[in-house]
């Protein structure tokens, strides 16, 4: 079964490699946040020592959205100068935005020849079908946009949702000048859309990673992560492990929580998914301080802030640790085509009991992950044959067979391969704090089954290149030491091992 995925995902292209930042954390701001109170909310996490890589934009940063004029507006005069502060702070901008253009855009005239017989909220359908449609697109969002310092999109509205009463997208009886239909539009749509805005970031040699609300086949080496504007929590970790089944990724994103209780619960499991984001769109302070919606937004905060932030913080930050350990997962990946994130019957589809196990699953090739939802105290977890600790006290548990585990709020279930070698970064504000370099090394009982990090500029397209080394970590039982051999001559950031704790 594995085999199959993985050669599904290189006929693809490979596996995405997102940035380092895209592995970071993500906030999303409130829908309406003027440039002031997007540097004010930074300031505060900075000052709080909570960890951010990427500062999501929404909807108000536009003069003209539903349909989009996809400008500047009002409450960001000199975005560029908002971003360059930002990235002084090493935080990276992504932009929300729709690709229904509206009159008022100044690239309306330039598409109108260019685009479906339909329009959505007032605004044209461009079709990304068209090699000039999507020149015209492209060519002006990195003038607006990326050349004054965003480092991607969240492509929203593209997936003409079934789960609404009156679906708002343009009707299948559409027809687009490159001879699609709207039936078959639909089904491109979001493909043909990351590949339009894909293309601006292929073109300056560097990475990003962004949002898109539908997807299609072989798309496994675009880099964008699918969400949903749903909310249950069940079903979102449920997208995490399906996803891997086709090449895809999902993100169990966390824009919404009743308590306190069922905001820990996803932020647990946000921090082990493909993209760690916390969409704030509706309140204007971080939902650690109060998840309640009016209460939060007349700065009413709740009375336990103190410690939910604590302990949010301290998710962000386990995060952060285990990035060396997720990137080299999405090297694999692109090298490989083994999903980074996947079901764990893919990993011994022989064994019945993990046929129909959707809310588990495998964080690269040593973690397996079992989230939580809010009202759950425990839960009965089969493991796959072969023994695994638990990442938090290291206890060794029997495979192929099912244990109860009592789960209290501040545990989470995660647990290694025994006999592994688990690389760990000192806890970083973002991507470029030289604490991502410093590592701590588990080892795991033997530590046989050795670990293999990669280095790389983290950014830039070089690896296509060659410019990427393999940092070898193996575990040495006559010295009781970690030894680390590089090879590769990339002259990159590299890794520094500098300590180890061994877990018999």
């Amino acid at each position: 079964m594995q085999q199959a995925v993985q050669r599904y995902n290189l006929f693809s292209g490979g596996g995405c490699l997102p940035p380092m930042w895209g592995l970071g954390v993500w906030y999303r701001c409130k829908s309406d946040f003027t440039d002031r109170d997007v540097l004010a909310i930074t300031e505060r996490f900075r000052n709080d020592g909570v960890p951010c890589d990427v500062l999501g934009l929404e909807p108000g940063w536009q003069s003209r959205c539903y349909s989009c004029s996809h400008v500047w507006g009002p409450k960001f005069p000199d975005p560029g100068q908002m971003m360059d502060r930002l990235s002084e702070m090493g935080l990276q901008v992504n932009l929300w935005t729709h690709a229904f253009t509206h009159p008022s855009s100044p690239i309306h005239g330039q598409l109108s020849a260019h685009s479906g017989d339909f329009l959505v909220w007032g605004g044209l359908v461009p079709d990304f079908a068209d090699p000039e449609a999507r020149r015209i697109y492209a060519d002006f969002h990195k003038r607006e946009h990326v050349d004054r310092g965003a480092s991607g999109y969240k492509m929203d509205e593209c997936d003409n949702s079934d789960f609404i009463r009156s679906p708002w997208s343009f009707p299948e009886a559409s027809s687009f000048p490159s001879g699609l239909d709207g039936e078959q539009m639909h089904s491109a749509f979001g493909r043909l859309y990351q590949q339009t805005i894909h293309s601006i970031f292929d073109g300056m040699d560097r990475r990003t990673y962004g949002q898109v609300r539908s997807s299609w086949s072989l798309s496994a080496a675009l880099p964008y992560v699918l969400y949903s504007d749903l909310y249950d929590h069940r079903a979102f970790i449920r997208g995490v492990v399906t996803s891997g089944f086709s090449g895809l990724l999902w993100c169990p994103e966390v824009r919404h929580a009743v308590s306190s209780e069922d905001l820990v619960r996803r932020i647990q499991s946000v921090v082990f998914s493909p993209q760690a984001l916390v969409n704030a769109w509706y309140i204007k302070n971080p939902p650690w301080e109060q998840w309640i919606r009016d209460a939060n937004n007349a700065d009413q905060l709740h009375p336990d802030r103190e410690w939910v932030t604590e302990v949010i913080k301290r998710l962000f930050e386990l995060r952060m640790q285990f990035l060396p350990y997720l990137y080299s997962s999405f090297v694999r990946y692109h090298r490989t085509g083994v999903p980074p994130f996947r079901a764990l019957v893919m990993e011994d589809p022989t064994d019945r009991n993990l046929w129909n196990v959707d809310d588990a699953y495998m964080m690269g090739d040593r973690v397996l992950v079992a989230p939580l939802v809010a009202g759950m105290n425990g839960r009965d977890l089969y493991l796959p044959r072969g023994d695994w600790r638990d990442l938090q006290t290291g206890e060794r548990y029997e495979g192929g067979r099912s244990h109860h585990f009592d789960v209290p709020l501040d545990r989470m279930l995660v647990f290694v391969k025994d006999n592994s070698i688990l690389p760990l970064a000192q806890p970083a504000r973002n991507a470029s704090d030289p604490a991502l370099r410093q590592l701590t090394v588990n080892v795991y009982g033997s530590g046989e089954l050795g670990c293999v990090l990669f280095e790389d500029s983290g950014e830039s397209l070089a690896y296509r290149r060659g410019e990427m080394n393999a940092v070898h970590l193996a575990w040495d039982s006559s010295t009781g030491s970690v030894h680390a051999a590089r090879s590769g001559d990339a002259r990159v950031p590299r890794y520094e091992v500098c300590g180890w704790h061994q877990i018999p």
